[in-house]
């Protein structure tokens, strides 16, 4: 059990890092990457009996981040007249909330926004040195799937520490 525990554990990491990877290179996550994050969290979850997250909690977690993303996107496509929130985005929040609850999954939401701010400002000077021009910072095109990644990784190491203890 402590072996099969530890495996899921490494690979929710191992994929939080190709999904961030894959969003800040190509602005996807895909579908595949997403749906394994959440296997991975029930094999977790399952292995541990449910300990760290309760399964309504994490149904809740998934309907809620998933749910909120799905009102965020369609008013912001309606003010900003383009689309501005990713499927990908709102899939990989389903993943990350039935992993780790409800109300961490606000958690990750807010967190991922501040880091992908902070990973804007990044974008913005570096494509601000290359063109030597003052661009607008309208025009940056952010991946939130980093931010949201980060910020998953973060908390799952915090709700879950100590997970090896359960099989002592």
């Amino acid at each position: 059990m402590f072996f099969s525990t530890m495996a899921f554990f490494i690979l929710i990491f191992a994929l939080l890092a190709k999904l961030a990877w894959t969003d800040h290179k190509f602005y996807l996550l895909p579908n595949v990457y997403n749906l394994s994050l959440l296997i991975c969290y029930l094999g977790f979850h399952m292995m541990t009996k449910w300990h760290f997250v309760a399964i309504d909690k994490a149904i809740w977690g998934a309907i809620a981040g998933g749910g909120f993303l799905i009102i965020l996107r369609a008013v912001a496509n309606h003010v900003m007249k383009t689309d501005t929130i990713g499927f990908g985005d709102i899939k990989f929040v389903i993943a990350a909330g039935f992993g780790l609850g409800i109300p961490n999954v606000f958690l990750v939401l807010t967190i991922g926004s501040a880091l992908g701010i902070f990973h804007g400002i990044i974008l913005y000077m570096i494509e601000d040195r290359k063109t030597e021009e003052n661009l607008d910072l309208s025009h940056v095109n952010v991946p939130a799937g980093v931010g949201l990644c980060i910020a998953t990784a973060l908390i799952t190491l915090y709700q879950f520490n100590g997970w090896w203890r359960l099989f002592s």
